[in-house]
């Protein structure tokens, strides 16, 4: 995936603040949720949304330097992730985006991002 479309998404639905507002209700409903909200129990998840609001500013060349925890080590600490977890996160984010009024093509865009990180997330 390009950084250029990942940009123009975040750009056409408002800019960082719009990204840091669907990312922390995006957190929200993850951490609600009756599969994978336990992941997020006892944790800040508008910390967690405004990390990843940051990972995704410097994945799509906005920002120069990322000091978080990278895909990799933000996960070592939680039970392992399985693909059926991985495809409820999509699930979840594409009703996210769908409530935000974004469209089919940008909706994709984002999704591809996020599965771009499937492989090293996921444990067989």
């Amino acid at each position: 995936m390009s950084q250029t479309k990942l940009k123009k998404v975040v750009i056409k639905m408002g800019g960082e603040e719009k990204l840091r507002i669907i990312l922390r209700d995006f957190y929200k409903r993850m951490s609600q949720d009756i599969l994978i909200g336990f992941f997020f129990s006892h944790l800040d998840t508008n910390q967690i949304a405004d990390s990843q609001a940051k990972f995704i500013l410097f994945a799509m060349g906005e920002s120069h330097s990322y000091t978080g925890k990278t895909p990799t080590s933000a996960h070592l600490e939680l039970p392992p992730i399985l693909d059926g977890h991985f495809n409820r996160r999509i699930v979840i984010l594409e009703q996210t985006l769908k409530d935000y009024q974004l469209d089919r093509i940008d909706r994709d865009t984002w999704i591809e991002f996020e599965n771009a990180f499937r492989k090293i997330i996921v444990k067989d």
